[in-house]
């Protein structure tokens, strides 16, 4: 397994240079240099004292250059399908910086023993015991240790964690459950587990069923639960695993710990590398969680990539921008080097039209959908952009669009399900990372040739110059029902002169018999559904169009039901598209 994704990260590394390379010049950072001498221990086995469960690991020690020289110490939990060797080249690089790095295998990983806990109170009392056994028995940074060796105090100890994937969110709920963490690079993480499984009520077959539980279950020893919760999400026993997904994933939510980070004692620096085409742990639960952090330090990246293919090529050697921003953040924050990187500012996002990243202070997204978060003290979104509302409005017999007008329509018009419509999110993984790293291969649609009776499309006037949208729009729709059960697609496209429409975004939407996290489906019933795209940045150039357009299948989303339906969408107040569009 580990050969065959090191094989795929190799095979994508030009990909992914050819769109880094413009993003490197700025983020020029003055870092620690790489002149210590290190020493490397294979294996090392570490038992939770809780219960007794041992954790492979392995450890890469700087040679002091001084006697009684200390290091700040890094935490490095595996990802999903990987082990405590995956970060081999980057851990020596940080050592060669002058940091204590251990990696290990999360329990049910690699040698490791235990059962797969997802980031559960298990996990986080291993990364306690971690933290334990390198304040006791290695050199850490800020640790008050008694003339025979022992520890008096190590609340002030120099630790930092970083890991990509489940590694990242390991890192996060880490954080979270020991105060002695003072920074994280958590790269593609989940911040809010509900939503990054259930989007609007739409279980993702490849992500979660195929990868997450298929290959998972093939690779390590996973917990009975999460097989359970799986086939309740896939067999549509909504009920059921309302009582059962949402308990155990807002356990392992990050955004559920608020608190923790933000407690006032808490000296506590955290950066996230999130993806835009990352359709597993979506940017925009990640913005979520972002703008939930008032801790010392934040900043959140967003870059070209599906889920840890911008971060992956670091793995084995190849210049990587997420990496290098992880040695500044972790210079800056555990050795107190100015390195420049709080010098930006603390929000980037990569432009999918072309090599631009913008640097900004706010990213739009309207905080909606959060039920499932109902008691979590969250601080108020903060935004700069007041963005752009375009009513959806009735599409004539004679075209193949209705509008987005700046004026509530009026009428209706409706669409049937069905599997072919002429939209289409692509093939699920490949698509989205040739679109990501190649800047040629998009997923496109011919908007004219779009089923009428299976789809509606909604575009603006042209555009009279380049515009360029940045951060997370929100569509609204007033609808009525067949069915107790459906689901509607959405996508965002960018449209040119044939009607040739570019993806930028999509966001699906499942309605239940159930109103426990959005409002429920009723048949014959009108309500309005507000929702987010998936948080993007693209520009809509000179002569081209900003389109919607509404199917209401694709695979790579779970049908709730093999029923047919249809959908009545009613134009006016409560039938719009909200669009962040950069001032």
């Amino acid at each position: 397994m580990i050969r065959w994704i090191a094989a795929f990260l190799l095979a994508l590394a030009p990909m992914q240079a050819a769109h880094a390379m413009g993003t490197l010049p700025s983020e020029t950072f003055n870092l620690s240099p790489s002149d210590y001498r290190w020493t490397y221990q294979e294996t090392l086995d570490i038992t939770n004292p809780e219960d007794g469960v041992t954790l492979s690991c392995n450890l890469f020690l700087p040679e002091p250059k001084v006697s009684g020289e200390t290091f700040p110490a890094l935490v490095m939990p595996n990802s999903w399908l990987m082990e405590e060797h995956e970060y081999w080249v980057q851990a020596k690089t940080f050592c060669e910086k002058g940091y204590i790095v251990l990696s290990y295998s999360a329990r049910g990983w690699g040698q490791s023993e235990g059962v797969v806990n997802v980031g559960g109170r298990k996990d986080t009392s291993d990364i306690t015991a971690l933290i334990d056994w390198l304040t006791a028995n290695t050199p850490v940074t800020g640790v008050v240790k008694a003339p025979d060796g022992s520890v008096t105090d190590d609340s002030g100890a120099k630790i930092g964690m970083c890991g990509i994937s489940l590694g990242g969110g390991l890192s996060l709920m880490g954080a979270a459950f020991d105060t002695r963490v003072k920074a994280v690079m958590a790269m593609v993480p989940w911040g809010d587990l509900v939503d990054s499984l259930y989007l609007n009520q739409s279980p993702k077959p490849v992500w979660v069923k195929a990868i997450l539980v298929g290959m998972g279950d093939i690779a390590a020893n996973l917990d009975p639960e999460l097989s359970i919760i799986t086939d309740q999400l896939f067999n549509h026993e909504h009920e059921a695993h309302f009582d059962t997904l949402l308990p155990w994933a807002l356990d392992r939510s990050p955004i559920n710990f608020l608190e923790k980070y933000n407690a006032e004692d808490r000296d506590l620096a955290v950066c996230i590398s999130t993806n835009l085409q990352d359709f597993l742990f979506t940017p925009t639960q990640m913005l979520r969680f972002y703008y939930g952090l008032n801790v010392a330090a934040k900043r959140i990246d967003f870059n070209r990539g599906i889920h840890a293919s911008s971060e992956g090529t670091g793995l084995v050697g190849i210049p990587n921008t997420v990496w290098n921003r992880s040695y500044a953040w972790f210079d800056e924050h555990l050795k107190g080097v100015d390195t420049g990187i709080m010098d930006n500012p603390p929000i980037s996002i990569d432009n999918k039209s072309s090599s631009q990243r913008h640097y900004l202070d706010h990213l739009y997204m309207k905080d909606i959908n959060g039920a499932h978060l109902e008691g979590i003290q969250r601080p108020p979104m903060e935004n700069d952009i007041v963005p752009e509302k375009r009513y959806l409005t009735h599409r004539p017999w004679y075209s193949y669009k209705g509008g987005l007008s700046s004026h509530a329509g009026d009428g209706s018009d409706s669409i049937s399900s069905g599997l072919i419509s002429g939209l289409t999110l692509g093939i699920p993984l490949l698509s989205s990372l040739l679109e990501a790293h190649t800047q040629a291969l998009h997923i496109t649609a011919s908007l004219p040739l779009a089923s009428r009776s299976k789809a509606i499309v909604f575009a603006t006037e042209r555009v009279g110059s380049t515009r360029t949208m940045v951060g997370t729009p929100t569509l609204s729709l007033t609808l009525t029902p067949s069915a107790e059960r459906v689901q509607l697609i959405a996508h965002l496209y960018t449209v040119d002169a044939l009607g040739i429409g570019t993806l930028i975004s999509h966001a699906p939407l499942t309605l239940l018999e159930s109103d426990r996290l959005m409002p429920s489906a009723e048949p014959g019933v009108a309500k309005t559904y507000e929702f987010n795209f998936i948080t993007t940045a693209a520009d809509v150039p000179k002569g081209h169009r900003l389109a919607v357009a509404i199917d209401t299948f694709d695979i790579s989303y779970s049908r709730p039901s093999e029923e047919g339906f249809d959908i009545t969408l009613h134009y006016g107040e409560g039938c719009f598209l909200e669009i962040p569009w950069l001032p």
